[in-house]
């Protein structure tokens, strides 16, 4: 069974993302990952995020779950706590043994940041879709 992780950020491209990610699950008979990376400045411990981002995360995770159920899947969720995106991604990615991750593309980005870090070190095939225009 294929496991694909999709990343939710924000709420402008939640939709396409999990349409997209049950999509494939269905072609491929998979299961749907859900995160939302909470990046916790170094000057916090790792395990105290701010509770209005804890707040926010949980809300956009429990409506990609909602939408997921419509779509006939039952996905797992949780929200993973990093000192960056890139790195809790990838980590998490690699836990699962995930065959794709799906995720918005990040804007501003440069090389160095997460879109380059996740480039250069996925463990597994990656689908950006693209914030601006709504397209793969």
């Amino acid at each position: 069974m294929k496991k694909i992780l999709i990343v939710l950020k924000d709420e402008e491209l939640l939709t396409s993302l999990i349409r997209t990610g049950c999509a494939v699950a269905r072609l491929e008979k998979g299961e749907i990952y859900l995160v939302f990376v909470l990046e916790v400045p170094y000057v916090y411990p790792l395990d105290k995020p701010e509770p209005w981002e804890v707040e926010r995360a949980n809300l956009i995770l429990d409506r990609g779950v909602a939408l997921t159920q419509e779509l006939d899947f039952t996905p797992m969720a949780d929200i993973i706590l990093a000192r960056s995106e890139g790195a809790g991604i990838l980590q998490e990615a690699t836990d699962l043994q995930a065959d794709l991750l799906i995720m918005g593309l990040p804007r501003p980005c440069t090389p160095e940041e997460t879109l380059g870090y996740i480039l250069k070190k996925s463990p597994c095939n990656i689908l950006f879709l693209n914030k601006k225009e709504n397209q793969v």
